[in-house]
């Protein structure tokens, strides 16, 4: 049977060019634009779910068993 360890597959993978880094947002820190992002992306998120008919009807699944 193969075992394989979860660093076997990144061992041998190449670097992603840096010009495809997402930019820092503070030197020196490891922070990128990917939590601003996520930050965005989750705000979006709300007001989709909260205030638009298809968050309702996500919303009454969840509260009613027989909605669906």
């Amino acid at each position: 049977m193969l075992k394989f360890s979860f660093p076997y597959f990144y061992e041998n993978d190449p670097m992603l060019d840096q010009g495809a880094w997402l930019p820092k947002l503070f030197p020196g820190m490891s922070v990128h634009m990917g939590f601003v992002i996520a930050i965005v992306l989750a705000i979006i998120l709300f007001i989709i779910l909260r205030f638009t008919s298809a968050g309702y009807e996500v919303r009454m699944l969840g509260y009613n068993l027989f909605f669906c």
